[in-house]
């Protein structure tokens, strides 16, 4: 299988694949200083996904995509290099949340200036139909974490020293409990969208 990972550093997901043999995975990633090499070849080059040709079975975007300022012509250049029944995974933040609704502009994953865009599930639908991407499935996989930060920032502290940032273990395990309530009714504050090529 031909994987893509679109933003994705230095490609620590990417080795894992490679190690599990899959062979055509790779990475783009405009922000790294050079080409990362991994197992004797380059892993993940440093440019953009208009610099990518081929066709994939897979483009993956995990955290990256809420951080691109062209959000239609990237998905866009993602659908072009899917193959034909091909698939697209997109992990982002989402806007219509428990944790938007509770915590606001105290909401960890705002994360401003650095997410540029904050997809609801509709949005994000439409925006993958707009380019002839057909949403299979949406499994939202929120962590403790959407409760930790926010509660940090609520009470105007920073996020150095998470996990343990004053947090007792029984409150870290509810905030556990609730992400995994919250993701079972479709309340999660990030989602992992399927799309698949039409």
């Amino acid at each position: 299988s031909r994987i893509l990972d679109v933003g994705c550093g230095q490609g620590l997901l990417l080795q894992r694949l490679v190690d599990a043999g899959f062979d055509g995975a790779i990475g783009i990633d405009p922000f790294i200083a050079a080409d990362a090499r991994y197992a004797g070849r380059i892993l993940v080059k440093r440019g953009t996904l208009d610099e990518m040709d081929g066709t994939f079975d897979l483009v993956m975007f995990h955290h990256s995509l809420e951080h691109i300022g062209s959000q239609r012509d990237t998905l866009a250049r993602a659908a072009e290099l899917l193959r034909d029944g091909g698939h697209c995974l997109v992990r982002i933040p989402v806007a219509d949340s428990w944790a938007w609704e509770e915590y606001r502009d105290r909401w960890v994953q705002l994360d401003a200036p650095r997410h540029l865009f904050l997809h609801s599930v509709n949005s994000l639908r439409q925006l993958a139909e707009s380019v002839g991407l057909q949403l299979d499935r949406v499994v939202h996989d929120s962590t403790a974490f959407a409760m930790e930060g926010s509660e940090l920032y609520r009470r105007d502290r920073p996020l150095t020293g998470l996990p343990s940032a004053g947090f007792s273990p029984e409150q870290r395990r509810a905030f556990g409990r609730q992400a995994r309530e919250l993701n079972a009714s479709g309340r999660g504050d990030q989602a992992a969208f399927y799309l698949r090529k039409a």
